[in-house]
């Protein structure tokens, strides 16, 4: 699929005298002489575990972080390339055949054969709530020396794209532990982990190239002004998912470099179709409509992103013709009037059938700009006669996406982070799909879903995509406020740390810091 890439944007000037001298004692470096760097971030590993066999996401960080990589790689325009594959085919639309690559290794000096690759597999489809082993409905895995062939229960176009999923990193089924040192084929080795910090060390075994940097200790720090602050002061070397008014504090800044990238990362709101107010289609497009999102991409993300017409850029050729309902307060008030809302209190919330137009917002704390768009909703609301009594904001929120304990919840999706439409509207769209948390249903939406998950044709595929989306758009399925441009400010003296359109890779064996 396509998509367009943002050139990385540095930006330099000179700050202030005591910024200078808080800088000058920077995290990077050791007594021995060795290459150290310090990455602070507001994303972490809330189940406290890096096992991605154990629950879904844990491989996201393995590799994040450089200890693992995965079968396939997504680059920035969407397209895969092979990463631990060197030949592959599709002998028929149920069977695939990967050769790896001769020569790689585990960490720990294993060779990578395709018989650890199949166990590593084997290991993340045995956990049946898995969702990246689930997409690729494999029937069976066969090694024969470095041939992998893989057989599915239906054909399925997508597989290569899944194999880029994180959470099919390739591992050392045989690590000892596994939770907090799986063992992979990346740059790095994790020395320690917890929920607050990672260190990794250089991998002496890396089949591709020199690693550079000897350890990087990545820090979970929950406040973004205090992320901004530690690389101000000099105790971090990066600063990562900093919101976009805390990057203007290194705008010109000769002392540090600014990283911004286009990504498919969404924000969006989910509602719960089975709160009885908002299963009206009327009360959701009024809501809605009050999203000015012209306004908080411009303000609010400081036009560091773009406004989102549904779940994928329009850049993208699954995304480019779509449309959605536009912001206009007025209508939004006409629609209200028309499920039958009024106001016979005079306390300025409408109700209907006795029941007030109040919600709650739910949203989390690592993306900061969330809860700024979820109180400019709520400030726009009042004005049409709906009331957001609360904005909650947790660390994490799938505990209550996944009982339904919410009204609507700001959230973010990275929606083609394997540069495929399935991998977010198969979780998404379908009655009954794993991460339907607002059980929307469309029977004409299912057929389309079920359509796309077998369609090898790629023009076909985008087709399919667009008609999915616009018809969730027309049911207001959801809302889509921005897609982010997502930006790091580093030291200047980092180079080779990189993101990506996926949101996948950070670390990797060029990072390097002077």
């Amino acid at each position: 699929m396509k998509l367009k890439k943002t050139a990385a944007i540095l930006l330099s000037a000179m700050l202030s005298l005591g910024v200078l001298s808080g800088c000058s004692n920077g995290g990077s470096g050791s007594s021995d002489g060795k290459k150290e760097l310090v990455y602070g971030t507001g994303v972490y590993v809330t189940t406290g575990s890096l096992d991605p066999a154990e629950t879904n996401c844990n491989g996201w960080f393995t590799l994040r972080y450089g200890p693992g990589e995965t079968l396939f790689k997504v680059q920035d325009d969407g397209s895969i390339e092979p990463w631990l594959v060197d030949t592959y085919k599709n002998v028929d639309k149920n069977t695939w055949e990967l050769i790896i690559k001769d020569g790689i290794k585990f960490s720990n000096g294993k060779e990578v054969t395709g018989e650890a690759v199949k166990a590593s597999l084997e290991r993340v489809l045995a956990n049946k709530a898995i969702k990246a082993g689930k997409a690729l409905s494999v029937d069976s895995i066969k090694a024969d020396g470095q041939k992998l062939t893989i057989k599915t229960s239906k054909p399925n176009p997508a597989l290569l794209n899944q194999l880029c999923d994180p959470d099919l990193v390739v591992l050392d089924v045989d690590s000892e532990d596994m939770k907090t040192k799986p063992i992979g084929t990346g740059p790095f080795v994790i020395e320690s982990f917890d929920e607050k910090q990672c260190v990794v060390t250089k991998n002496e075994n890396y089949w591709d190239g020199e690693v550079k940097l000897d350890k990087v200790t990545i820090d979970y720090i929950a406040d973004n002004d205090t992320i901004a602050s530690s690389l101000q002061s000099g105790d971090i070397d990066i600063a990562g998912g900093l919101s976009f008014v805390n990057l203007q504090n290194f705008k010109d800044n000769s002392n540090y470099k600014i990283d911004i990238n286009s990504t498919t990362r969404s924000y969006m709101f989910y509602y719960n179709f089975e709160n009885e107010l908002l299963s009206d289609k009327n009360i959701r497009k009024a809501i809605d409509m009050c999203i000015d999102k012209d306004s908080y991409v411009k303000n609010l993300l400081q036009g560091s992103g773009e406004v989102a017409r549904g779940p994928f850029p329009t850049s993208m050729d699954i995304g480019e013709y779509v449309k959605d309902n536009g912001y206009n307060v007025d209508e939004a008030k006409k629609l209200l009037k028309e499920a039958g809302c009024k106001d016979t209190d005079n306390d300025g919330i409408l109700e209907k059938d006795g029941k007030k137009l109040s919600f709650d917002i739910i949203t989390y704390s690592s993306r900061a700009e969330l809860s700024d768009i979820s109180t400019a909703l709520q400030d726009a609301l009042k004005e049409v006669g709906i009331e957001i009594k609360n904005i909650n904001i947790y660390e994490a929120v799938e505990d209550q996406l996944a009982s339904g304990d919410f009204d609507i919840c700001a959230y973010s999706w990275t929606t083609a982070p394997i540069g495929d439409p399935y991998y977010f509207l198969g979780y998404n769209y379908p009655t009954g799909g794993d991460c339907n948390y607002g059980k929307y249903s469309n029977e004409e939406v299912d057929k389309l879903v079920d359509e796309l998950s077998t369609e090898f044709d790629q023009d076909k595929r985008a087709q399919l995509a667009n008609e999915i989306v616009q018809i969730g758009n027309d049911d207001v399925a959801f809302s889509y406020v921005a897609h982010l441009n997502k930006g790091y400010a580093m030291k200047s003296g980092v180079s080779g740390f990189y993101q990506t359109s996926s949101d996948y890779y950070e670390l990797n064996k060029d990072t390097d810091i002077k």
